[in-house]
């Protein structure tokens, strides 16, 4: 028996085919539920002695490697009548839910391996050009991640790569200011799901 989270902006056609892969792998499922649900749902589980009457509003921001999802829930206790005992039970209900299913944290590290790639040619130590040569934007692109998840915490970072080919290194600078205008129609479009 199994219970499957699905993206929230899966299509019924997409739940159909998930629920005919289970059957035919010989899975009973139970239920399929969206991500943000699962989520919310996590959360109200350990949070039930802060819920009121009143409903409450939570807001849930996820972005992933290639999509972005915001959900809002709104939270309250509901009278329930068990075995003629009125009960107070939480109750969660989805507000609003917005996806940008083509922006990731992937797109932020290619836009900055893209920037180490102009950076790396500009140099001119090379007379090839290195998007030419696969494994040296596999480099590049391994730095450019270390360099962003720095940047979520600091100011400055100097992203540093050896040999990344013909035996030249890499070496340059990067602030979160210019990481930020690099990527600034990037994150221009993080409030987009938000809004929706």
């Amino acid at each position: 028996n199994v219970v499957i989270t699905v993206p929230g902006y899966w299509t019924q056609v997409e739940r159909r085919a998930l629920l005919r892969s289970a059957e035919l792998a010989d899975l009973t499922v139970l239920q399929i539920i969206s991500t943000h649900a699962a989520v919310a749902l996590n959360y109200g589980i350990f949070r039930r002695q802060s819920f009121t009457s009143q409903v409450q509003h939570t807001m849930f921001f996820d972005m992933g490697s290639t999509s972005t999802q915001v959900s809002i829930i709104g939270y309250q206790l509901s009278k329930v009548k068990e075995y003629d005992i009125a009960v107070d039970h939480p109750q969660l209900s989805v507000v609003g839910y917005g996806a940008d299913q083509n922006l990731g944290t992937t797109d932020l590290i290619a836009r900055l391996q893209q920037s180490f790639a102009d950076h790396f040619n500009s140099m001119k130590k090379s007379e090839k050009n290195v998007r030419s040569v696969p494994r040296a934007m596999a480099k590049l692109y391994k730095e450019a991640n270390r360099v962003m998840k720095v940047l979520s915490a600091n100011n400055e970072i100097v992203a540093q790569v050896e040999n990344v080919m013909d035996d030249i290194d890499f070496k340059f600078r990067v602030t979160r200011s210019e990481f930020e205008k690099i990527c600034k129609d990037l994150f221009d479009r993080v409030s987009k799901p938000y809004n929706q």
